[in-house]
């Protein structure tokens, strides 16, 4: 019986991520799961701004890192006998993937501050045709100054 409750609760742990990210609006680049060789070409980017790109990757990748092994510890080791157990659980979960996506955001918005006004312009086309909402730059994270 535990065991038809961690399958039953694994279950509506990832139709509710799949419903979450089928309402999710915004235009996201996932620096951290695309491939890297894809973000440079799809955008050109310049030698800078392609070191930065794997700056912010590595970044994400230390942060992301611990909230899974957080993740993986919560399976192997919080209590799963009863409903509270698992409600519980669930909510713990919830707390972590929301970290995770904000993380995702917040990185992939520093990246959008290293491109210039085309490669943006770019990332919004593209944003449109997948009809999303392209994200917000905060001014702080625009590092793009054209040459002189």
């Amino acid at each position: 019986m535990k065991y038809s409750r961690k399958i039953a609760f694994l279950i509506l742990g990832l139709a509710t991520i799949s419903m979450s990210q089928a309402q999710m609006q915004d235009c996201t680049l996932d620096i951290a799961g695309v491939d890297t060789e894809l973000m440079i070409k799809l955008f050109q980017l310049n030698e800078e701004q392609t070191t930065t790109l794997e700056d912010l990757r590595a970044e994400i990748e230390v942060k992301n890192r611990v909230l899974y092994d957080q993740i993986k510890w919560l399976f192997d080791n919080h209590p799963q006998d009863t409903e509270d157990d698992l409600t519980n659980m669930a909510k713990k979960y919830d707390v972590m993937q929301r970290q995770i996506m904000a993380n995702s955001q917040l990185y992939d918005q520093k990246f959008l501050g290293t491109l210039n006004d085309l490669q943006y312009q770019r990332y919004t086309i593209l944003c449109e045709e997948a009809m999303r909402k392209p994200l917000v730059v905060p001014d702080n994270f625009k590092t793009y100054s054209p040459p002189e």
